[in-house]
């Protein structure tokens, strides 16, 4: 968990902690004790690991790389 934690803080953003388990960032969960990355209302993705979550990220951004920089965390989504 910690090394997914960092992992995001690295690339400049902000995931919020749903459990013990899980990660959210806008509509992606991610776990990291598996790897599993799940975009919400979608079946997980066949790839797992924090590069499935980086392209899962792109994806969802519409970007080929993360961009550098924080984001805010909008007020609906901090705990």
């Amino acid at each position: 968990m910690t090394e997914a934690i960092d992992w995001f803080i690295r690339h400049g953003y902000r995931p919020y902690r749903v459990s013990e388990h899980q990660l959210k960032w806008r509509r992606l969960s991610y776990y990291p004790t598996s790897g599993t990355v799940r975009p919400d209302d979608a079946p997980s993705l066949r790839t797992k690991g924090l590069e499935a979550l980086e392209r899962a990220m792109c994806d969802l951004l519409g970007e080929t790389s993360l961009p550098v920089g924080m984001e805010p965390v909008p007020a609906s989504d901090a705990r």
